[in-house]
């Protein structure tokens, strides 16, 4: 063989390869999926929400309870929460009417044995058919002893009734308590 096609055939080689490398890295590269790296400040602790599942948490020693329920229809009792299961102290309560019912009526906020009942009554509103609003109730200043209508024995009821009007009671809102357990 010849010089020249001994050239020609390693020049081909040479070309040959330098477009096989060319054309593998050029693959490679497109089909690498781009790499998400988080923010140096988020740092990940094994949960992606910082909601809490139960209904208390304890801070210092401290616990405190909470619930949220939806409003009920066809019925005078309209939301009902229990409290915890131990002596506590109410901090508030409310309950939120996005659409209070199709006549005027008057909304007590109450506490009671029972879900069923209005026996301690916190406080009330009277509300217009097909109105918004809202009852709050929250702890007062106690000065000594105990004050009946925010301190709830273990398993107690926070209770929104209605009462008034013709027809059936059909509201929309949630009503929501909190309260502090007194230590045992």
């Amino acid at each position: 063989m010849s010089n020249f096609n001994k050239i020609i055939g390693v020049v081909g080689g040479i070309v040959i390869v330098f477009f096989t490398i060319l054309m593998v890295n050029k693959q490679i590269i497109v089909n690498i999926p781009p790499i998400e790296i988080p923010p140096f400040n988020a740092p990940s602790y094994g949960s992606s929400q910082p909601d809490i599942s139960s209904p208390y948490f304890s801070v210092g020693g401290v616990r405190v309870w909470k619930a949220r329920a939806g409003l009920t229809t066809s019925t005078t009792t309209v939301c009902a929460i229990q409290s915890p299961i131990a002596t506590s102290t109410l901090l508030s309560a409310s309950v939120v009417f996005k659409k209070s019912s199709t006549t005027a009526s008057t909304i007590t906020m109450a506490k009671s044995a029972t879900a069923y009942a209005t026996t301690t009554p916190i406080n009330t509103l009277e509300l217009s058919a097909n109105a918004q609003g809202f009852l709050i109730a929250s702890t007062s200043p106690i000065i000594a002893g105990t004050n009946p209508k925010t301190v709830f024995e273990p398993s107690q009821w926070i209770v929104v009734g209605m009462q008034g009007g013709i027809g059936t009671f059909s509201p929309i809102g949630q009503c929501q308590a909190t309260w502090e357990q007194i230590v045992e």
